[in-house]
């Protein structure tokens, strides 16, 4: 069932965001990954392979605020939809 919704997820990203799709692909066959706390205060992380030196997110600080921003302009919609990997 969990691969199930994997394969889902992973889909509906390839259409929306196909590089960080594949991002994802690859952190998950990779065994060498590391929790970096960017800000605990406001709970930001980032995981890094450890293998490649490479961050999943290049800037999680500004690409937080350019979704905070984007959604603002949303609040008057009656229901919004969030689609993605999360545990």
């Amino acid at each position: 069932m969990y691969e199930h919704n994997y394969q889902n997820n992973i889909q509906a990203l390839q259409d929306v965001d196909p590089q960080l799709a594949q991002k994802i692909i690859a952190a998950a066959r990779a065994e060498s990954f590391e929790l970096d706390v960017i800000d605990e205060d406001y709970q930001l992380y980032n995981i890094t392979d450890q293998m490649r030196g490479e961050a999943l997110f290049a800037n999680i600080v500004d690409e937080l605020k350019e979704t905070l921003t984007y959604l603002k302009r949303k609040r008057e919609h009656d229901f919004l939809y969030f689609f993605g990997i999360a545990n």
